[in-house]
């Protein structure tokens, strides 16, 4: 469970990239293969998909809707579950991931080659355990930061 002492006061509950922050995404990802792991809703799936990156989500708990809807890009399991992940180099990106203790696994489970990026608040990166190198401020219309993970 969240230690309350953590919680962000937000105006949404997923992750609503900045247009700047979208356009700096875009050149950061290049023309790599992206992997975000905890899809959620698929907001910023879509949003990848429509900058004609090249990304596939994996979310549990994903609707019938949204699977519909991202039937080509996303897979109903969790990343720890699949070797996609172990086996192609990729960015891995988690937005706002819920705090359950699985993105703390993520750079164990990917392609040694791979990065982890994680978007989020700064309140929870100890939550999650997160470490590394800020890139970006105030990625998302709620302050999200985005992490280069160690």
């Amino acid at each position: 469970m969240l230690n309350q002492d953590f919680a962000h006061e937000t105006t949404v509950e997923f992750f609503l990239p900045r247009q700047e922050f979208l356009d700096w995404w875009v050149d950061y990802v290049g023309d790599s293969f992206v992997i975000e792991a905890g899809s959620g809703t698929g907001k910023f799936l879509e949003y990848m998909r429509d900058l004609k990156i090249r990304v596939l989500g994996f979310e549990p708990n994903a609707s019938i809707e949204v699977l519909a809807k991202f039937y080509n890009a996303l897979i109903p399991h969790p990343i720890q579950g699949s070797s996609i992940a172990r086996d192609n180099k990729a960015i891995v990106v988690a937005a706002r991931p819920n705090h359950s203790g699985w993105v703390n696994m993520i750079p164990d489970i990917i392609h040694p080659e791979s990065e982890f990026i994680y978007i989020g608040f700064r309140d929870n990166f100890e939550v999650d355990g997160i470490e590394g190198t800020i890139l970006y401020e105030n990625a998302g219309d709620d302050g999200e930061v985005v992490v280069k993970v160690k």
